[in-house]
C-alpha cells in the first residue's frame, strides 16, 4: 500500500468583531487533506481523502477596541509566515456596517495575501452570496461545527493557548427554541460569552463549503 500523502492545506481566520462591550475573536483552524493513494472511496470510486482541521491560535482582544485598532492588529496576525499566501479570513459584519468591512479591504489591498469573506449573520433563510458578501444562517453556521466536532475532523490541541476559555465555551453554547419553533443559538445568563466559538464556527463553515467546492475528485 502506497504511503498517504498531505496533498494541501489552508488556514481559515474566523473574526467576530466585538459590539461596543463585547470582545473581538480571532480563531485560526488549519485545514489539511490527506490523500491514500490505495484506498478507494467506495462512492466515487476515487482515491480516499481524508479532511482534517485544527485550531491553531486562539484570541480575544480587549474590549471597546477600535475598529481601527483590531483590523490593525488582525493585520498583524496574517502576516505569520505560516499564513502568507494561504489564508482565507471570514469575518462577522453584522450590524457593523460598511465601514469596518471597507477598513479590513483596505488591509486586504495594501498586502495581497489573503482571501477575505465577510459574512452576514442571519436567523434564518438559505446561505447564499450577495455581491462579495455572504448571508449565512447562524443555525448554519453551529450546526455545522457540532458535526465537525462529532465525526472527528476537528481538533483543539491540548498546549493551545487559550484552549480552555474556547471549550468552556462550546460547553456552555445552548439552543433555545422559541414558540413559534425558531431556534436561536447562543451562550445564554450573565457574563456568558459565545464570540470564540462564532469565530470557530464561522472559520469551520466556510472551511468546509470551499473543500465541497474546491477539492478535484
Amino acid at each position: 500500500m502506497r504511503t498517504p500523502s498531505r496533498e494541501r492545506w489552508h488556514y481559515f481566520v474566523g473574526v467576530d468583531l466585538g459590539k461596543r462591550r463585547d470582545y473581538t475573536a480571532v480563531v485560526v483552524v488549519e485545514q489539511s487533506v490527506t490523500v491514500f493513494p490505495g484506498e478507494r472511496d467506495w462512492v466515487t470510486y476515487e482515491c480516499r481523502r481524508e479532511q482534517m482541521h485544527w485550531v491553531r491560535f486562539v484570541e480575544r482582544m480587549p474590549r471597546g477596541l477600535p475598529y481601527t485598532a483590531v483590523v490593525g492588529r488582525l493585520g498583524r496576525i496574517l502576516r505569520s509566515p505560516e499564513l502568507a499566501g494561504r489564508c482565507t479570513v471570514v469575518m462577522d459584519a453584522t450590524g457593523v456596517g460598511e465601514a469596518v468591512v471597507d477598513l479590513a479591504r483596505a488591509e486586504q489591498a495594501e498586502r495581497p495575501h489573503w482571501a477575505f469573506v465577510p459574512v452576514t449573520i442571519t436567523g434564518a433563510g438559505k446561505a447564499h452570496a450577495e455581491g462579495r458578501q455572504w448571508r449565512v444562517p447562524k443555525q448554519d453556521l453551529m450546526e455545522g461545527l457540532v458535526v465537525m466536532l462529532e465525526r472527528g475532523s476537528l481538533r483543539i490541541p491540548g498546549r493551545l493557548r487559550g484552549r480552555q476559555t474556547l471549550l468552556e465555551e462550546l460547553r456552555q453554547a445552548r439552543v433555545k427554541v422559541s414558540a413559534s419553533g425558531r431556534r436561536q443559538y447562543g451562550a445564554w445568563g450573565p457574563g456568558e460569552h459565545d464570540d470564540l466559538t462564532m469565530a470557530l464556527a464561522l472559520a469551520c463553515w466556510r472551511a468546509d463549503t470551499r473543500a465541497a467546492a474546491t477539492v478535484p475528485p
